[in-house]
Order: structure tokens, then C-alpha cells, then sequence
């Protein structure tokens, strides 16, 4: 806790009476403070304290530390693993679809069966965006716009 924010001059506003509880607005000098502003969470010291013992501080920032290298490194996984899918995903549809209709090995084309894999792929990823867009609930509530679609499509 701080020192009050002084009030400015009177009239600065015009939210008429109530004060910072009944507007919602931080409260100037010593106002009842509104619920916004008692929900606020106290600001601690980023670290540890800073009247901590050396020792208590290092395992600090190696904690933080350790964190921080955690997340650059499932970031990089991620990322790495979305890359390859997307790369390799319609590659190995094309072949497959290559596959399907029997073209022999030899005649296989890979920046062909990548096209064609793209082609075979973007109307599934297309309506699987629409699907998720539509969703109030985001990628979870897909499969309830799904099912009410089975269910007003085949009564």
C-alpha cells in the first residue's frame, strides 16, 4: 500500500455522487475503494525479497531461470512439430493419394504429390476453421456443433 492519491479539484468530472464505489474508478484520497480496485493483488517483489539471505536469492533466479529455459525450449518443440506436420502432411497425403491411383514409384513427383496433397487437405482444414469460428466455446465446442448438426440433419 502506497501513499493516497491526492484528490483533484472538485468538479474535475462529471460522475456525480458516489465516489470511486458506486463508479468503479480508483478512489482519490481517502474514498471508499471500489471493488475493482480492492480486487487488485498487492505487488510483490518480482524475485524474492530483496532483504533475503544471497543463497535464498540465487535459488530464486535459478528457479526463474530454469522456467524461462523450459519455456524456450517446449516453444521450439511446438514450433518445430507444427513445421513438420505442415510440411510433410500434404506430402505424404499426395503420395498417398498417388498411391491410390496407381502411379508407379518412378513417376512420382514429389513437388506434384505436394500440390496435390495441399489440394486433397485445404477443404478439411478450411471447414475445420469455419467449425471453430463458429464455435462459441473455440476448438472445444466443435463436437457439440457437430452432433447438432447430425441431429437436425437426419430427423
Amino acid at each position: 500500500q502506497g501513499r493516497p492519491i491526492p484528490r483533484p479539484p472538485e468538479g474535475w468530472d462529471d460522475l456525480g455522487i458516489g465516489g470511486a464505489e458506486r463508479h468503479g474508478r480508483w478512489a482519490w484520497g481517502d474514498e471508499e475503494l471500489s471493488s475493482i480496485e480492492n480486487g487488485v493483488a498487492a505487488r510483490l517483489p518480482f524475485l524474492v525479497d530483496p532483504n533475503a539471505s544471497r543463497l535464498s536469492r540465487s535459488v530464486a533466479l535459478l528457479r526463474l531461470s530454469a522456467k524461462a529455459v523450459f519455456l524456450l525450449v517446449a516453444s521450439w518443440v511446438a514450433i518445430t512439430a507444427v513445421l513438420i506436420a505442415s510440411l510433410n502432411g500434404p506430402l505424404w497425403c499426395g503420395r498417398f493419394s498417388l498411391y491410390l491411383m496407381r502411379v508407379p514409384d518412378k513417376r512420382v513427383h514429389d513437388p506434384f504429390a505436394f500440390a496435390l496433397g495441399l489440394l486433397v487437405l485445404t477443404p478439411g482444414v478450411l471447414t475445420c476453421a469455419r467449425l471453430v469460428s463458429a464455435s462459441s466455446d473455440g476448438p472445444g465446442g466443435v463436437p457439440s456443433l457437430v452432433a447438432r448438426w447430425i441431429r437436425t440433419s437426419f430427423r
